[in-house]
């Protein structure tokens, strides 16, 4: 949900930005040494509480799957040696019936935090930290956070359907979130007085799962969204299939199509609807340009 192994810029780390932030970490932790070793043998020493503790404090996503060197721990099996893009396009991946997709305003909720976005210039972040957006003309602001969502997000999630929907021979459900969060309660509305309408990144894991913060939804409208979200996923998980049933699920009503060639996908919303590839314009051209798929923007190094 809302991820990708080809979304660039957080999607994979290089070798060497795992380094320089496990140093960093260390750094944090009191640990001064440069050897690598003796970094590994001190984190192993302490608690893992302190450590999750001081990585919380690093910027967003400090540490990310990274593509293993064949030079270490020769002999050894590895977890992940290949780049994604390598093995979606060659077809060897576990295959099976496939959910995936994104929120339509996923950097709403960089806007809204304290993490700044990762791969701006040092002056934008300056700019970018929550409750500093009224630096910025509410134009470009939302401009920004639109640009952000399809190039950080969206392409590297259409990308992957693309890739996946060649050799999977399983369908693919594919979907856009779109239900305005700040209609749930708990959730901080409109923090920096954009008047963005939608869901950003993990907006949408409390129609799913229960959050104490956030609370349960009075307005029934909500409470539908959400108690269809929920049908979908177990569905999905039981069946193989979110909409088993199709039109003849009350709660539902709708059937849901493998998204195929065309992309088609399901709009989940106050209402249900189905539709085509739902990306933009702008998403269209940086697929154009090969983002998604760009072995050095997603720090896919073998």
């Amino acid at each position: 949900m809302s991820g990708s192994p080809l979304c660039i810029v957080w999607g994979l780390q290089s070798r060497h930005e795992g380094e320089k932030k496990a140093f960093e970490l260390a750094s944090k932790l009191g640990i001064t040494t440069k050897n690598k070793d003796k970094v590994l043998e001190s984190l192993y020493k302490l608690p893992a509480a302190d450590i999750l503790e001081k990585a919380h404090e690093m910027k967003l996503l400090p540490f990310r799957p990274v593509i293993e060197s064949w030079l270490a721990a020769i002999g050894q099996e590895k977890f992940l040696s290949k780049c994604p893009v390598d093995k979606y396009n060659s077809g060897k991946y576990n295959k099976g019936p496939h959910m995936m997709g994104f929120v339509n305003v996923e950097a709403k909720a960089i806007s809204e935090t304290n993490a700044s976005i990762p791969f701006v210039s040092p002056i934008l972040q300056k700019l970018i930290y929550a409750g500093s957006f009224s630096a910025l003309p509410k134009v470009i602001a939302k401009q920004l956070i639109q640009t952000v969502t399809d190039l950080a997000f969206i392409t590297g999630i259409d990308t992957k359907q693309q890739l996946l929907r060649t050799h999977n021979r399983h369908p693919i459900y594919y979907y856009r979130f779109s239900q305005d969060s700040s209609e749930y309660p708990g959730f901080i509305a409109d923090k920096n007085h954009l008047n963005i309408t939608g869901a950003g990144h993990a907006d949408d894991l409390a129609y799913l799962f229960y959050f104490s913060e956030v609370g349960l939804p009075s307005d029934p409208a909500i409470e539908k969204t959400s108690r269809r979200l929920v049908r979908f996923v177990t569905n999905f998980v039981k069946y193989g299939n979110p909409t088993p049933n199709g039109t003849a699920d009350p709660l539902l009503g709708i059937t849901w199509p493998n998204s195929g060639l065309l992309g088609r996908s399901m709009d989940i919303n106050t209402e249900l609807s189905t539709g085509l590839r739902p990306i933009n314009a702008e998403v269209m051209a940086f697929e154009a340009l090969g983002l998604g798929r760009s072995r050095f923007l997603g720090s896919c190094f073998d």
